[in-house]
C-alpha cells in the first residue's frame, strides 16, 4: 500500500513556473508544468522520492532567497 501523500504540483515547489524555467536554461513554462505534473506522479508511485522533492524544493528557495535564482 502506498502511504506516500499526494500534493497539487504548484505546491511542490513555490517558484513561479517562468521562474523555474530561467534556472533549467529559459525552459518554458508549459514544460515546467508538465515536468511537476510527471514529479507528483512519481512522488506518489515511488517510496523515498518524496524526501528528494523535498530536499530540491529546500535548495530552490535558498536559491530564490538569496538572489541566486533569475527571474
Amino acid at each position: 500500500m502506498n502511504t506516500a501523500p499526494v500534493i497539487h504540483p504548484n505546491k511542490i515547489v513555490r517558484l513561479k513556473s517562468v521562474e523555474i524555467g530561467n534556472a533549467f536554461g529559459g525552459r518554458d513554462h508549459s514544460t515546467v508544468i508538465h515536468s511537476l505534473e510527471r514529479v507528483a506522479e512519481d512522488m506518489a508511485g515511488e517510496p523515498g522520492f518524496l524526501d528528494r522533492v523535498l530536499k530540491i524544493r529546500g535548495m530552490l528557495e535558498t536559491l530564490r532567497t538569496t538572489g541566486q535564482l533569475g527571474s
